[in-house]
Parts: C-alpha cells; structure tokens; sequence
C-alpha cells in the first residue's frame, strides 16, 4: 500500500536549512555575507583544482553553502515581509 503525502507547498522559497527564528535581521544579514565571500573562496578554489576529487569537494562545499544561505535568505525576507 503506498502512502499518500500531500505535495509541497509552492507559494514558500524552499530550503534544506531553516535559520534560528531568533535570528535578528542584521545578524542574518552578517552571516550571509560571510557565506557568499565562502562561496566566492570555494568557486577559486574549483577553478584551481587539479584533480577531480578536488573539484568534487569543493562543488559539494558549495551546494551546501548555498542552501545555508537559501535559509538565511528565507529568513531575511521573513523578517522583512513581518515588518
């Protein structure tokens, strides 16, 4: 017997990451800063990869930053739509 499972809701950004809600707007904003110079860091870090379990890491590194910072981005335009 399958399981039935309602499918997800599309008018909300989706994220694998959710943010502390007591996460103020500036301290968002800090953190998401800080992971889009990581990212930039890692993209250098693809680019001068010489082997392919280099290049793998560093594309796994940042597909995991980028979905923290989908979360803090959620959370931003949370705190900015509450306001």
């Amino acid at each position: 017997m399958k399981k039935i499972v309602p499918d997800p809701p599309t008018d909300q950004p989706s994220s694998y990451f959710l943010t502390t809600p007591a996460l103020t707007r500036e301290e968002a904003i800090t953190r998401a800063t800080g992971i889009m110079q990581r990212l930039t860091k890692a993209g250098d870090e693809y680019l001068k990869a010489e082997t392919d379990e280099e290049r793998a890491y560093t594309l796994d590194t940042m597909e995991i930053l980028n979905d923290v910072l989908g979360g803090l981005i959620i959370h931003i335009k949370g705190l900015e739509s509450a306001s």
